[in-house]
């Protein structure tokens, strides 16, 4: 191991060779010669980091051992080791296979005193192992606080292209080129230190091609002349400036071991990739970038459904609103629509609850195909509704929107391949300057609710009178509880009168309010909002309570009664105690069951026929009689009054109105042949003139009700005229 050297000396020497030993790390020992430093001592630690064999070292100059490539700290250190200084240096160390790896070098200088000269013993660590563990562990403290943040895939992917920068110790410029989730494109990311600091996105169908064929490469691939390469253009004067000859390409896999992506790696040193540490080394960079992708795509899967509709596949009421917000941002203004199929219900009662999606589906595909700009777009605003945005200009004709409905039902849904004709209610309202998107969401949820009170294809444009609707009642549902719990509630009678004889010969009573703090208040209004908040059973209980004591107060003073109809609310008339209930009130007064006509409007038998016409048989067994109100205005079927036991049928005032029209006239003189053929009484609401109740009278309708006769009364005026 040791040259023949003169006896004297060995000594030193093996006290030298003893030190290298103790330290276990890899040493040589250098001695000057004519100002050039010779290697006269190696050991095997040594051989085994370089790849030389002994016999290949001895005798031989320092200058073999390291590389003089742009190592700045070379110079430095030989200026120690001629002064007999210590010194410790990060130095690129020679490879026999020609490729450098960073070491940590610390020269101990012994002095010779026989020979005047130095000997010097240098110990080496493998710095690169330890530099690049050490940014490996930096990468993944930043790239996990950059997850915990919710950081961008491109932010998360600069860490790692500056890591990369900061691993290999010279002048680097990385670069990923990354597949964009489920889009035929590439996001390029370069390190923050150069001039692009954004994301670029490369669509071009060559460019892709281009990378593609690295991105499958199997293994890393290392090119020694960046000239052989299409630098793309952002990275072309980098390269130049920097005289970044060479390139490293590595392709990207993710945990499937799909390629996913590639880092271009353009540098002027050298890089020993083939050796393990480095493979090692870029393994993990790998995964830390496949770790990156994963989870933005696992943000983009949770934020896709957060922002949309899964069944429709459009967005959801958060991602429409979170658009609209943009819009407005951007000064892009037109019209908001809420739209509901009339007949989703019974569709979905039909088919099930994916029947209903499914024609959300393709109300919204036909939608599309009808939409005039493309900044125009649509969402779901709820189960049962669809809400759009329609683009208008200052100055620009607004569209029919009437036209549009009446187009997009033209043809028929096929739903569980049976056709399917509906119509749409859709309520409008303007989103510009002047209005935010919330208060024009909510503006067409008021002019929605307004157009459900219509037949047919309905468009309703919003006006501000129904915003103060809105308000009034919102007032009104703060106080109707008071109201009914104080019995604010009261009935007013209106005679039906017979149209021979111009007798009375039933009542209808109607509830009436008279707020101790808002006044007087529309039953049209107050009953609306009390069938909203649950109130309508217990007003429709008080108002029969109401009728059975007048019952009880006329038969205590021996004076005349005459049946008494009461409306009954469809949510009450279903109730399962609905008949229990006007027992156990009619047992209580002691009152003839055959006095008290239960009024339904006409569409409420239809919610459910089977059940309606079971509820009129057991009021009819129990003595009491039915009357369908309001005839003629819902689903007009003359075939079911066959199928419902009723007693009385009640012609809407709409038909009285307008008895001079022919058809009118023909429709109720149809209707009134009908009701006598099944035995049912008829009753004419809304007559106003002697005209209209002599025509009525003529074609042989029973009874009439209206301001002709008497409009409706407080109980106690009103039996002053029935006496």
């Amino acid at each position: 191991m040791i040259q023949p050297i003169e006896k004297n000396r060995m000594a030193l020497f093996q006290s030298i060779q003893s030190i290298g030993d103790h330290t276990n790390k890899s040493y040589v020992l250098l001695e000057e010669r004519n100002n050039e430093y010779l290697i006269v001592l190696v050991n095997e630690a040594f051989c085994q980091m370089t790849g030389y064999d002994k016999v290949e070292l001895l005798n031989q100059s320092h200058k073999l051992l390291f590389s003089y490539e742009n190592n700045k700290n070379l110079k430095m250190f030989e200026e120690t080791m001629q002064h007999g200084q210590f010194k410790k240096v990060d130095i690129l160390l020679n490879h026999k296979n020609g490729m450098p790896s960073l070491v940590d070098v610390m020269s101990i200088p012994f002095r010779d005193a026989t020979s005047n000269s130095y000997l010097t013993l240098l110990l080496f660590d493998d710095f690169s192992k330890y530099h690049l563990n050490h940014t490996l562990h930096y990468l993944e403290e930043q790239i996990y606080t950059a997850i915990e943040k919710e950081r961008t895939l491109f932010n998360k992917l600069q860490i790692i292209c500056n890591g990369l920068n900061e691993a290999f110790q010279f002048n680097t410029l990385s670069t990923i080129f990354i597949k964009q989730d489920k889009e035929p494109a590439l996001q390029m990311v370069m390190s923050h230190n150069h001039e692009l600091d954004q994301l670029v996105i490369i669509e071009r169908k060559s460019e892709i091609e281009y990378y593609k064929q690295f991105i499958e490469l199997i293994d890393s691939y290392r090119i020694e002349q960046t000239n052989d390469l299409k630098v793309h253009k952002y990275h072309k004067k980098i390269v130049e400036v920097k005289e970044l000859s060479k390139c490293l390409i590595i392709p990207i896999k993710n945990h499937a071991n799909d390629r996913i992506g590639v880092i271009f790696m353009y540098f002027d040193g050298e890089i020993s990739h083939d050796e393990f540490v480095y493979k090692k080394f870029i393994h993990k960079i790998n995964d830390l970038i496949s770790l990156a992708y994963i989870y933005d795509q696992k943000l983009r899967e949770i934020s896709y459904l957060a922002y949309n509709d899964v069944p429709t596949g459009i967005p959801n009421r958060l991602g429409f609103t979170e658009k609209l917000r943009e819009l407005e941002e951007r000064q892009i203004f037109g019209y908001i629509h809420i739209i509901e199929p009339t007949e989703f219900t019974e569709i979905v009662e039909l088919y099930g609850r994916d029947a209903g999606d499914e024609l959300l589906k393709q109300i919204s595909r036909k939608m599309k195909m009808l939409r005039r700009k493309e900044v125009d777009f649509i969402g779901r605003f709820s189960s049962s509704k669809i809400i759009a945005f329609t683009n208008i200009v200052v100055g620009e004709k607004v569209p029919d929107f009437e036209a549009i409905m009446d187009i997009l039902v033209e043809t028929p849904f096929i739903i569980q391949n049976s056709p399917v004709y509906i119509t749409l209610k859709n309520g409008v309202a303007p989103f510009n300057e002047k209005v935010s998107y919330n208060d024009s969401i909510r503006f067409a949820e008021n002019a929605f609710r307004m157009a459900k009170n219509n037949a047919g294809n309905v468009v309703v444009k919003y006006k501000n009178e129904m915003d103060q609707t809105l308000k009034d009642n919102l007032r009104i549902s703060s106080h109707l509880t008071e109201a009914v719990k104080n019995k604010e509630i009261i009935v007013y009678f209106q005679p039906k009168v017979n149209l021979k004889n111009r007798t009375i010969s039933s009542i209808e009573a109607l509830a009436r309010w008279n707020s101790p703090t808002l006044g007087f208040i529309s039953p049209q209004n107050f009953m609306a909002v009390a069938e909203k908040t649950g109130l309508i059973r217990d007003i429709d209980l008080q108002v029969i309570e109401q009728v059975l004591q007048w019952f009880e107060s006329r038969k205590k003073e021996n004076k005349k009664v005459v049946p008494v109809a009461v409306n009954i609310s469809p949510e009450h008339f279903y109730y399962p105690r609905f008949v229990k209930q006007l027992v156990d009130l009619v047992k209580k007064y002691n009152a003839d069951p055959s006095n008290i006509i239960i009024e339904i409007t006409e569409n409420m038998s239809l919610v459910d026929l089977a059940k309606a016409r079971h509820i009129i048989q057991d009021l009819n067994k129990r003595g009491f009689k039915t009357s369908v109100d309001d005839f003629g205005m819902g689903y007009s079927s003359l075939n079911y009054l066959q199928e419902l036991p009723i007693a009385e049928l009640k012609i809407d005032r709409n038909f009285t109105m307008k008895l001079q029209d022919s058809g009118t006239y023909a429709i109720v003189k149809a209707i009134l042949q009908i009701a006598h053929a099944l035995n049912i009484d008829t009753v004419a609401e809304g007559v106003e003139t002697e005209e209209q109740a002599r025509i009525l009278n003529e074609l042989g309708c029973d009874t009439g009700q209206g301001y002709l006769f008497s409009k409706p009364l407080p109980v106690e005026e009103f039996d002053d005229k029935l006496e």
